[in-house]
């Protein structure tokens, strides 16, 4: 399928310092926005223009934007706070099927990974000199040294080689079969507002089992916190039957 020249060149654009994507088979919006964490009923067709309504003053949450993209990929873009960098987020779309990500940090971060079924099997640093990590296989991160080997050594030289974010965004886009170009970007779209209270945790929170020493050490701690007492001080040890004061 031929994408054309630079489908995806908004993306250098400074108007997009930062950006997650996602693409996931067999999906549908509102499954996607669901895994994501948004309520049913929620979103609404709006345009890039509307959907700054949406914001908080005062900032936090994210902006998802949903849309199917060739014959059974739904896409979700966010250029906030990102909750599609969270592994529970993305365990939660690729379950049963496959997601494709591309994320470009405002530190100089860009990466693309994949994850099938729930599990990351390539996670791509988009660099000259990819580093790749995850279990495999690893085809992405394949495809995208051919484009990086296709790249003449004369244009590596001047300077005039294709930006690795777009590579990467072209890897990303041949593997499902179209783009998101800037005129699909800014018109309507499936969007919905995410607020800081309804996001996933960074990390999963996993409680320890009852009686363990992390349990023990807690309430240690919070007995030792009880007012009166100088925090992380326990109480003298009491004394046996016929002991004298020292």
């Amino acid at each position: 399928m031929d994408l054309g020249s630079n489908p995806w060149e908004w993306a250098t654009d400074s108007r997009y310092p930062v950006f997650c994507l996602t693409f996931t088979r067999g999906s549908t919006p509102d499954a996607v926005l669901g895994a994501y964490g948004v309520a049913p009923g929620q979103a609404a067709i709006r345009t890039q223009a509307e959907s700054g309504a949406l914001l908080p003053r005062g900032g936090g949450g994210t902006l998802l934007r949903v849309g199917t993209l060739a014959e059974n990929w739904v896409y979700c873009y966010e250029d906030l706070e990102p909750e599609g960098l969270k592994p529970t987020v993305m365990a939660r779309l690729s379950q049963g099927t496959e997601t494709v990500r591309v994320f470009k940090g405002a530190d100089g971060l860009r990466t693309l990974d994949h994850y099938r079924d729930g599990r990351r099997t390539e996670s791509v640093e988009l660099s000259t000199t990819p580093v790749v990590r995850g279990e495999g296989p690893h085809t992405l991160a394949s495809a995208l040294r051919q484009a990086l080997g296709a790249i003449p050594a004369t244009a590596s030289s001047s300077g005039s080689a294709p930006s690795v974010l777009l590579l990467g965004l072209d890897v990303a886009g041949r593997y499902v079969g179209g783009v998101l170009d800037a005129q699909t970007l800014r018109g309507p779209l499936l969007t919905a507002f995410l607020p800081d209270a309804d996001r996933a945790p960074l990390r999963p929170v996993r409680s320890p089992p009852t009686g363990s020493p992390s349990q023990t050490t807690a309430a240690a701690d919070a007995a030792a916190a009880k007012p009166g007492r100088p925090l992380g001080v326990l109480p003298p040890a009491p004394r046996s039957p016929g002991s004298h004061p020292s």
